[in-house]
């Protein structure tokens, strides 16, 4: 169980610092990203789903690194939305070309915080990863037997 609290512990500071940093120097995002922000729509839009977004999973890792009631939860919704950010980032460098270090550092950072999270989520004996070991052992047991 520490393990998992620690790897949210981890991601929410980390979403809840890049998030602020977003929210409140969001020219950070579009330096580092080759983003451009060319109306203050666009810049709102940076706010808001890079800064306010951020801040508020990384609360949400972060409560649920210290609440025992939260802490599969937070788990869960780690694994869900680092995996849709990775597979995105993976797509979308697959289908543009040219990624780029920010690209790959951030695929590799989302991945990498997926699997954690998995494991995470597999050491505190939550009844997805004992359903999702049942089912393993059921695929891996063929009826063949030695004799």
């Amino acid at each position: 169980m520490q393990f998992a609290r620690i790897v949210l512990g981890l991601n929410g500071l980390i979403f809840v610092g890049y998030g602020a940093l977003c929210l409140f120097v969001p020219t950070t995002l579009t330096a580092a990203a080759g983003l451009g922000m060319e109306t203050t729509v666009a810049t709102t839009e940076v706010r808001a789903m890079y800064g306010g977004l951020e801040c508020a999973l990384g609360v949400l890792f972060l409560l649920a690194a210290v609440r025992a009631s939260l802490l599969e939860p937070g788990l869960i919704a780690g694994v869900t939305v680092f995996t849709g950010l990775g597979v995105a980032r993976a797509l979308g460098i697959a289908l543009d070309g040219g990624p780029g270090a920010y690209n790959v550092v951030a695929m590799i950072y989302e991945l990498v915080s997926a699997g954690l999270m998995l494991v995470g989520l597999g050491r505190v004996g939550s009844p997805i990863s004992r359903s999702a070991a049942s089912s393993a052992e059921r695929v891996g047991d063929t009826g063949l037997r030695d004799g």
